[in-house]
C-alpha cells in the first residue's frame, strides 16, 4: 500500500502529506519546495489559495490515515485532479513563481492526455492551459528581460573590474602624488616662514648699510675739506719758500738747509743770519786816534 498523497495548489503535483507545510492562519497546505519559492511581501506569507497573509511560519502536521476504499476510483480521481488543476490555474497570477507555473502546465497537459475520453474535462484543461500561457507569458518576458539586463550588468561589472584593475596602479600613483604634494606644501610653508625671516634680516641689513653710507658720505665730505685745507697749506708753503728764496738772493748768500724735520716747513736762511733777517746789521765805528782828554 502506497502512502496517501495530496495535491499542491501551486504546482498541481501530488506529494506525500509529510512533504507539505500548512499555514496556521488559514490551514491550507502546499508542497514545501513550492512554498519556499513562493514570493513574500514584507516577510509575510500570502496563501496561494485564499490570499490570506500571515507572518507565522508554516508548520508540518501529522495524520494517521485509514485504509483506502477498494474499487475503481481512477475515473473520479482523475476528474478531481482535472477540476483541481483548472481551479488552481484560475487562482494563478503573475506573482506565482515561474517554476511553479511550469510544473502546473506540465501537470495539466499530462492529465489532459489521460482524460482524452472525457471531452468536458479535456476542454476545461485546454482552456486552463491557454489561460495559464497567457498569464505566464508576461512572466517569461519579464524574466527574459531581467536575464538580459542581468547579462548586461554582469558584462558591465566585468568591464568595471577590469578597468579597476587597470586603475589600481594609477590610484597608487595618485596616492603617492598626494603624499608628495602634502610634503611639498609643508616645505613651502617652511620656506615661506624662512623667506619672511630673510626679508626682515635683509631689511635690517639695508638699514644698517644706509647708515654706513650716510656716515661714509659724511667722512668723504670731511676728507675733501681736509684735502682742500691741505692744498691751501701746501700753496702757502710754496709761496713762503718762494719768498724766502727771493730774500736770500737779495742778501747775496747761499741758503743752507735747516735741521727742521718737516721738509714742507723748512725755511732756507742765509749763513750767519739772525732772526731779524729783514733788519740790516749796524756797523760799529772804531777810531784809531786817541781820545782827547778833557782839559783841566
Amino acid at each position: 500500500m502506497s502512502d496517501p498523497k495530496a495535491q499542491c495548489a501551486i504546482c498541481k503535483d501530488a506529494f506525500p502529506v509529510d512533504h507539505f507545510r500548512f499555514l496556521p492562519s488559514c490551514g491550507h497546505g502546499f508542497h514545501l519546495e513550492c512554498l519556499q519559492h513562493w514570493p513574500k511581501r514584507r516577510n509575510r506569507y500570502s496563501c496561494a489559495t485564499c490570499r490570506r497573509e500571515t507572518s507565522e511560519e508554516p508548520i508540518q502536521i501529522y495524520l494517521t490515515f485509514a485504509d483506502p476504499p477498494t474499487g475503481d476510483a481512477e475515473g473520479p480521481q482523475s476528474q478531481l485532479g482535472v477540476a483541481a488543476g483548472a481551479e488552481g490555474l484560475e487562482r494563478s497570477d503573475t506573482e506565482s513563481s515561474a517554476e511553479s507555473l511550469k510544473r502546473a502546465a506540465r501537470k495539466i497537459r499530462k492529465e489532459a492526455k489521460a482524460a482524452v475520453d472525457d471531452e468536458r474535462a479535456s476542454t476545461s484543461l485546454l482552456d486552463a492551459v491557454q489561460r495559464l500561457e497567457r498569464r505566464i507569458q508576461p512572466v517569461f518576458v519579464d524574466l527574459a528581460r531581467e536575464r538580459d539586463e542581468k547579462g548586461v550588468l554582469q558584462d558591465e561589472i566585468t568591464s568595471l573590474k577590469s578597468r579597476l584593475a587597470e586603475l589600481e596602479p594609477m590610484c597608487s600613483r595618485i596616492s603617492s602624488l598626494q603624499d608628495e604634494l602634502h610634503t611639498a606644501k609643508m616645505n613651502y610653508e617652511k620656506a615661506t616662514v624662512e623667506c619672511m625671516r630673510e626679508r626682515k634680516r635683509r631689511k635690517s641689513l639695508d638699514q644698517t648699510l644706509d647708515r654706513y653710507k650716510r656716515a661714509l658720505d659724511k667722512k668723504d665730505g670731511e676728507l675733501m675739506a681736509a684735502r682742500a685745507s691741505l692744498e691751501t697749506l701746501n700753496n702757502e708753503t710754496r709761496a713762503l719758500r718762494t719768498k724766502l728764496k727771493v730774500l736770500a738772493k737779495k742778501e747775496g748768500r747761499q741758503p743752507r738747509q735747516t735741521q727742521d724735520p718737516d721738509d714742507s716747513l723748512q725755511v732756507e736762511r742765509p749763513h750767519g743770519a739772525t732772526d731779524d733777517v729783514d733788519r740790516p746789521r749796524k756797523k760799529r765805528r772804531t777810531s784809531t786816534s786817541p781820545k782827547k782828554r778833557p782839559s783841566d
